[in-house]
């Protein structure tokens, strides 16, 4: 489990002990084990979560009182915007990667077409001299 999800897990395990009485609230942040979903709907929860707890000042008075400062739910959301920057870059160097690969393919599809008409117009031209055609690198047959 990365940190993000680990700092995540801990805030929402002190927000159920001092929401417990406050269901409304508690449903209103929508804390869940986020540690065992796929990314997409991880990272969409986190954001919502951090910006409702921002929202609610009285909550995160009240997590100070069980061992949660602000400074640790601060060291949260950073750990959490730095999961959104890598997967960012992440989804960048693979865009990137697909232009190089496409490019490569192009080239190669160029060269390809350029080299069957160069083995056809040599064949053509060297029927009559196997031996040139294999010196030029056409198998002759």
């Amino acid at each position: 489990m990365n940190v993000s999800r680990q700092k995540n897990s801990r805030i929402v395990q002190a927000l159920r002990l001092v929401l417990r009485d406050d269901p409304e609230t508690l449903a209103n942040l929508k804390p869940a084990d986020l540690t065992k979903i796929a990314y997409g709907p991880w990272s969409e929860a986190n954001r919502y979560f951090f910006k409702r707890l921002g929202e609610l000042p009285a909550v995160t008075g009240l997590l100070a009182g069980v061992g949660v400062p602000q400074a640790m739910i601060d060291e949260g959301k950073l750990a959490f915007n730095n999961t959104q920057t890598a997967e960012t870059a992440h989804k960048n160097a693979r865009a990137e990667a697909q232009r190089a690969t496409a490019a490569k393919h192009e080239a190669y599809s160029v060269y390809s077409k350029w080299m069957n008409r160069y083995i056809n117009v040599l064949a053509a031209a060297l029927v009559d001299d196997p031996q040139m055609k294999e010196k030029l690198g056409i198998v002759a047959r």
